[in-house]
């Protein structure tokens, strides 16, 4: 079942900053993320800001990482 925006922001606590985090990714490493976690030494070793994870609190940005995909099976889950 989906959780509304609404409803996940009532879990944040403002006092401390607390914000959702998105991770663009590529499909085929969605699950190697899952499992393991997001590892910051397999980043490029190129990225605008230096080596490490990126995250954003937009969507749609996150979403610019991931790359133009189809609609896969993993993601109607």
């Amino acid at each position: 079942m989906f959780t509304g925006l609404a409803q996940l922001d009532k879990n944040l606590i403002s006092e401390i900053n607390e914000y959702y985090l998105l991770h663009g990714t590529k499909p085929d490493l969605i699950e190697l993320i899952a499992h393991d976690n997001v590892d910051f030494r397999m980043s490029s070793d190129k990225p605008m800001f230096g080596r490490g994870a990126y995250y954003a609190e937009s969507s749609t940005k996150a979403d610019q990482y991931a790359g133009n995909c189809e609609v896969t099976e993993w993601s109607q889950k």
